[in-house]
């Protein structure tokens, strides 16, 4: 960080997803933040795919812990959508709490939660106190819903929408497409 003026601290670096923390400057940010900082730009591409799909499995880890806190949430899934606890596990259901971006900011900066289409362009969180339905494609996740407990499904900004449990189909000559997309 080129801070002279203290002794020791170090430069930690989430591997999992590359956010980083200086222990010497308290600064921190995501793995992009990190790399345009060491003097490596990082293609605009590059950066928003990855980006967007590293801050959502952070969301899904987040609302998944969440959901348990919620039996509200949880009777409305078992008993009007008709889910069982394998299949909420299975697909990873989670739920958004008011405090969401608050957690999230605690690795990601407000451009990376901007990019993933969970802020508005006024800053305003997207996603609270709905139910989240990650959607992967060979195990990445490429985007999420949010659905609020028996109302509408909103999903992030600027994101394509993508066939839910896409991978199931693989191996199958005859499918049935119920709703959705």
């Amino acid at each position: 960080c080129g801070d002279k003026a203290r002794h020791g601290g170090h430069l930690y670096v989430n591997r999992e997803h590359g956010a980083f923390m200086c222990h010497r400057c308290q600064e921190s940010g995501s793995f992009f933040t990190l790399q345009t900082k060491l003097g490596d730009t990082p293609e605009p591409a590059q950066r928003a795919l990855a980006s967007k799909s590293f801050v959502w499995k952070d969301l899904i880890e987040i609302c998944q812990d969440t959901l348990i806190e919620q039996p509200d949430v949880l009777r409305y899934l078992r008993e009007e959508r008709g889910f069982t606890g394998k299949t909420i596990g299975k697909y990873r259901l989670g739920y958004a709490p008011k405090d969401l971006i608050d957690q999230l900011r605690g690795t990601w900066d407000i451009a990376d939660l901007r990019n993933a289409g969970l802020m508005s362009e006024k800053d305003y969180p997207l996603f609270w106190d709905r139910i989240m339905i990650p959607y992967y494609q060979r195990a990445q996740v490429v985007t999420v819903r949010g659905k609020q407990v028996g109302g509408n499904v909103l999903g992030p900004r600027d994101t394509s929408i993508h066939l839910f449990g896409a991978d199931n189909l693989r191996g199958h000559k005859e499918v049935f497409i119920c709703e959705g997309e």
